[in-house]
């Protein structure tokens, strides 16, 4: 879990999300990068690249976000890894 004050600029940090697997009602989890740009301690912001677009995030929505990089659990039935 990541926290305010320990983020520095371009540091990489890892958010493990679910999506649809294609046009069917299974889902998937997929495994996103996100960049830090810039660290506002005053204002408790995060600048932030998330999926190739940059935006704010403040210090509620970094509790998901993890520090190292999550490992592969195993693999669903469509062959994707699992976190």
């Amino acid at each position: 879990m990541a926290t305010l004050r320990n983020l520095k600029p371009d540091q990489i940090l890892y958010k493990v999300r679910k999506e649809k697997a294609g046009h069917t009602t299974m889902t998937r989890q997929v495994l996103d990068t996100i960049r830090i740009v810039s660290v506002d301690l005053e204002n408790e912001k995060v600048v932030a690249s998330y999926r190739g677009i940059k935006g704010n995030y403040r210090d509620w929505q970094l509790k998901s976000w993890r520090v190292k990089e999550p490992q592969v659990k195993g693999k669903d039935i469509l062959g994707n890894p699992r976190y």
